[in-house]
């Protein structure tokens, strides 16, 4: 019997294993199912500034609160065929979404539960990689993207969410840029 974790494992009895399986929509909500081999989610690296003078004993590379440095997306496919071509956004934006079902441990149980993750993303296609040719195997080729907003959800729970054009950082409910919009 499989349960959704929240109501079936509160998060400090939980030891999440392995993502159990997933699947990932272009903007048409068209599953790319079989077609990708592996995506690698964009790293979140806040952008700094380096910041010295009176009172300071150095420098300090100072985090500028919710701004991130470029930020990419890599869908590795098996071989160019259909959807791969889809997956090309050339003066249109990319929106894509990561649903998966990630399996968890409760401690107290010993029981395996699912829970489920969604991951948007907002972009441009930024590279084409054509791959290899190989006689009996895979292609391997890449789409490479340029994100500018990514949210990620957990069992319907939004934790974080970063948009760059419209100035929001958010991690658990919490907007860092909140105060920014409002005096700018």
């Amino acid at each position: 019997r499989q349960h959704n974790m929240p109501e079936a494992v509160s998060r400090s009895l939980a030891i999440p294993m392995v993502m159990h399986a997933y699947n990932i929509y272009n903007n048409k909500n068209k599953a790319l199912q079989g077609m990708e081999s592996e995506v690698t989610l964009p790293d979140l690296e806040m952008m700094t500034e380096t910041i010295s003078g009176a009172g300071i004993a150095g420098e300090v590379e100072e985090v500028i609160m919710g701004f991130l440095s470029s930020m990419e997306m890599e869908i590795d496919w098996n071989i160019m065929y259909g959807d791969f071509f889809d997956s090309i956004y050339i003066g249109q934006p990319a929106d894509l979404t990561l649903r998966a079902s990630n399996q968890v441990l409760n401690k107290a149980t010993g029981e395996m539960v699912e829970s489920a993750q969604r991951v948007v993303v907002r972009g441009r296609t930024k590279k084409i990689e054509g791959g290899t040719a190989k006689q009996g195997g895979k292609s391997e080729p890449k789409t490479t993207y340029e994100i500018t907003y990514i949210k990620i959800e957990q069992d319907g729970e939004t934790k974080l969410e970063a948009d760059k054009y419209n100035f929001i950082f958010s991690v658990n409910g919490h907007d860092y840029l909140a105060d920014v919009r409002k005096n700018v």
